[in-house]
């Protein structure tokens, strides 16, 4: 059971980075969402809405695709450390994250000495646990969710330019997300790289702080375990 919890959990992160919602990740696990909500939440979806130009609005949701762009053209790796908290329960974490593009992602975690790594790889998803040199691998295809992808479809979302961070010695560009189910802030190293992502949806908060960063990935990283079974859907 804890080792099936943590396939879920890396699971998670992975869509975190390619942007989607909490809520989409389980749809493609097929459980289903927490229906609570976050009053804070709402207060901040509230504030950030009054007094926005309609225009500046604009310009940053256009600013936002434009590093989204870059991002899918890039080949990177980068080292976060990684928070999340579900159900009154915080895991801290590290996380390796290499990209090929939106089609080739692999991240690799550590944590209470398991060790896991998952991939994308165009339309399936992988996701494995080690211990004791033993692995255990699922797979599943990735669904077309009917709810927005934020990276893919940022104009369903309200987007505002938020202030700039100093992340892995770069400053980088920072934009809030928000609807009504989420939100969200993601930050961008000059290049396009994903070096800050919180997010709060469903009652999971969710946040990667990047450490280091490089526009390299070794080419190995991605090849699909061959002894996946499929991912279990209950």
């Amino acid at each position: 059971m804890k080792k099936m919890m943590l396939v879920m959990s890396v699971f998670f992160m992975v869509f975190l980075v390619l942007g989607c919602t909490p809520q989409q990740a389980a749809e493609m696990q097929d459980d289903t969402a927490d229906d609570s909500s976050d009053a804070a939440q709402d207060n901040e979806q509230e504030s950030m809405d009054e007094g926005q130009p309609e225009e500046d609005a604009s310009a940053d949701a256009g600013i936002f695709s434009s590093f989204i762009q870059k991002k899918n053209a890039l080949t990177f790796t980068v080292e976060y450390d990684v928070k999340t908290t579900a159900q009154s329960r915080t895991t801290d974490t590290t996380m390796t994250l290499a990209m090929q593009g939106p089609s080739k992602v692999r991240t690799e975690t550590e944590t209470q000495g398991m060790q896991t790594f998952s991939l994308v790889l165009d339309d399936m998803f992988y996701s494995c646990t080690v211990i004791n040199g033993q692995d255990m691998c699922y797979k599943g295809a990735i669904q077309e969710s009917e709810s927005a992808n934020i990276e893919s479809n940022p104009s369903e979302y309200a987007v505002v330019k938020a202030p700039s961070k100093v992340i892995a010695g770069v400053t980088a560009e920072c934009f809030s997300v928000t609807s009504q189910d989420v939100t969200a802030l993601y930050c961008y190293s000059p290049e396009g790289v994903p070096l800050y992502t919180r997010m709060e949806n469903s009652g999971v908060q969710s946040e990667m702080t990047a450490t280091s960063y490089s526009l390299t990935a070794d080419a190995a990283l991605f090849v699909a375990p061959a002894n996946a079974q499929d991912l279990p859907t209950a």
